[in-house]
């Protein structure tokens, strides 16, 4: 359409109260003056002012003057943010405080406005609340200065490289700190474990490192490639955003992970005399009444998970979505508030474009004609209805010919009453098509807000499928390698997976609906970000079964890796319920949420239900892993 047609011009409605035709005047004049502005439709434009009101059309009367309100359409043009930005803070001081503005332009202001500032508070608050949870449950006063400095460096790295990909979302920009800081951060954890670990066997400092790398690298290795594998996974995704936070998140990921491989180790050894002068206890409590209590509940816990994940996993899938960007603003910022106003009184606006091809005048009108049989449709503009063929096009004003015909094509500007989203738009859209296509052929193209969301539908609901699909597998293939077993992969990757279907199923009950791009993003996020806390768990049952019995390996497991999944847990939690928080956009700020609430649930199954795999299944582990001759 873009070949044919010049772009249409934006469209912003504008609504003044308390206003008279004398001030209404006024206010449409005086918007008139601003740059980038084409014009102001209002009721001047269509009836006589000079007449009383009760002798004007009923109608038209009502689409532009209400109650002493007054709603002007403009149409502008802008090129770039800037422009945009300009012409939003000119309309502003125009209609004031009082008056009220709504319209694409406005939303997509609005949200860059909160931009920086929501990542700005996310992290403060993030980085703060990390470091008060690090020094609450590491051993030394610096070793939250290491860690954080460690993950730091390399969420800088990532985001010094973000710029090889010229352009990156806003979602992307926000998100990937938070994310890269909560998925990332147990591997410095683990690793610093381990040192302090051999360092109180009496290994000195440089062979106490060593030993920690060399017995830390296949876990944290594995666990940090399966992260990368849920997130690039992403990539796949037709849909842009997912595309995108995919690539920066797998590449933040492998950041972190040179971080801790190659300056943590470097940074440890210079800073251990100051660390070993700075030791405290730790003030987490020992995880032993957990590890017995799991054991406990053994022939209860699994069997209730199995159960919730089953209802759960059903329920995920009727859950009422938001596939655009119309619900992007929080019902309480003042942008929807202000449209939610003009809509009370003057309604939707909601504008789609046809284009047909020339050469039949009889199906123009016959489409036409259609278009008009729509309740919802309270205009069509066409070459036809408001010029007329019977006008040679020679004497078309040039402006009104290339914006309704072009020489093969024929452009309608439908206007409806519908919102952005719902399915009686979505049904419209197809009753639309399927007479464009009965007329026309193939040879038609129907574009909008609407319909742009309504075919992103069709797109994302196939990209969750791909995006699943490779994740899981991706994983399993990475899982089996790390660990040489055919049955692992499975018992982890299935742990996980319940967490991730009791978390999207959970808003069902609750009645909230979801954006279809959260709820697929959070499938890939939430299992690359917690898949590694089954890996560490059960990389130390099975060092620990071959020196012990199965139920000493299963509480062996829980004290000695619980730590550092504890920490790097509420880390994440908290990183969520931050991103949620500070999140203007309600995209990101569901991801958070939902990243939130899932991470505990993942934490609750890897802690409850994953040991207790692990202990049943443990003669079937042995006999399919490679290298593996566990303690009688």
């Amino acid at each position: 359409m873009k070949e044919e047609f010049p772009p249409q011009p934006s469209s912003i409605r504008v609504m003044i109260e308390e206003a008279d035709i004398t001030e209404a005047i006024k206010v449409k004049e005086a918007l008139l003056e601003i740059n980038h502005i084409d014009s102001v439709d209002w009721l001047d434009d269509h009836e006589d002012l000079e007449k009383p009101i009760e002798l004007m059309d009923h109608e038209t009367v009502k689409d532009f003057y209400q109650d002493g309100k007054a709603l002007m359409a403009i149409s502008a043009e802008v090129d770039g943010n800037e422009q945009r930005d300009e012409l939003i803070e000119e309309i502003r001081s125009v209609i004031g405080k009082e008056g009220k503005m709504d319209g694409q332009l406005v939303q997509d202001y609005e949200l860059d406005q909160h931009t920086s500032v929501d990542l700005y508070s996310t992290i403060s608050f993030a980085v703060i609340i990390a470091f008060i949870v690090l020094i609450f449950s590491t051993s030394s006063w610096i070793e939250p200065v290491l860690i954080l400095g460690t993950i730091g460096l390399a969420i800088l790295i990532n985001s010094g490289t973000n710029i090889f990909l010229g352009k990156i979302s806003f979602v992307t920009k926000n998100a990937f700190p938070i994310l890269q800081l909560g998925v990332s951060i147990d591997y410095s954890i683990f690793l610093l474990h381990r040192y302090e670990e051999y360092r109180r066997e009496g290994l000195i400092q440089e062979e106490a490192m060593v030993k920690a790398l060399k017995n830390s690298l296949g876990s944290v290795l594995s666990s940090g490639l399966t992260t990368v594998i849920g997130f690039a996974a992403l990539i796949l995704m037709k849909f842009g955003i997912g595309a995108d936070m995919g690539i920066v998140l797998a590449k933040g990921v492998i950041f972190s992970l040179l971080s801790v491989f190659i300056f943590l180790p470097a940074m440890t050894l210079v800073c251990a005399n100051l660390l070993e002068k700075t030791m405290h206890r730790s003030f987490i409590p020992s995880l032993k009444p957990l590890a017995n209590l799991v054991y406990k509940v053994r022939f209860v816990a699994v069997p209730l998970i199995i159960l919730f994940a089953g209802v759960f996993f059903f329920a995920q899938h009727q859950n009422d979505f938001y596939y655009g960007n119309s619900r992007w603003l929080p019902s309480d910022n003042k942008v929807m508030q202000e449209q939610n106003a003009i809509e009370k009184d003057f309604g939707h606006e909601n504008l789609m474009a046809l284009m047909i091809p020339n050469g039949n005048e009889e199906s123009e009108k016959e489409m036409i004609e259609a278009l008009d049989e729509f309740s919802d449709i309270t205009a069509v503009e066409a070459y036809s209805n408001e010029v007329g063929w019977a006008i040679p096009i020679q004497y078309v004003p040039e402006d009104t010919r290339e914006m309704l015909h072009s020489q093969d094509y024929t452009r309608m500007a439908i206007e409806t009453s519908l919102p952005a989203e719902s399915p009686e738009t979505f049904e419209m859209i197809d009753t639309i098509r399927a007479k464009a296509e009965n007329l026309f052929g193939e040879d038609y193209l129907l574009a909008g807000d609407s319909v742009s969301t309504y075919d992103l539908k069709d797109v994302i609901s196939s990209d969750q499928r791909i995006v699943n699909i490779t994740s899981i597998i991706g994983i399993l293939l990475v899982i089996m390698f790390a660990f040489k077993s055919l049955i692992l992969p499975a018992i982890l990757v299935m742990s996980i997976q319940a967490a991730i279907w009791i978390n999207l199923g959970l808003p069902y009950f609750r009645g909230s609906a979801l954006f279809y791009i959260a709820f697929l993003i959070l499938s890939s996020v939430q299992l690359g970000a917690t898949v590694d806390y089954a890996v560490l768990l059960t990389d130390r049952y099975i060092e620990e079964r071959h020196l012990h019995s199965k139920k000493e390996a299963l509480l062996a497991s829980i004290e000695k890796s619980g730590e550092s999944i504890l920490v790097s847990g509420v880390i994440m939690t908290f990183a969520g319920l931050l991103f949620g928080i500070f999140s203007t956009n309600q995209v990101p700020a569901q991801i958070g949420y939902l990243l939130a609430q899932g991470t505990l649930l993942s934490m609750l199954v890897v802690f409850f239900g994953l040991p207790i795999l692990l202990y049943i299944s443990d003669k079937w582990i042995e006999k399919t892993t490679l290298n593996t001759n566990f303690e009688k």
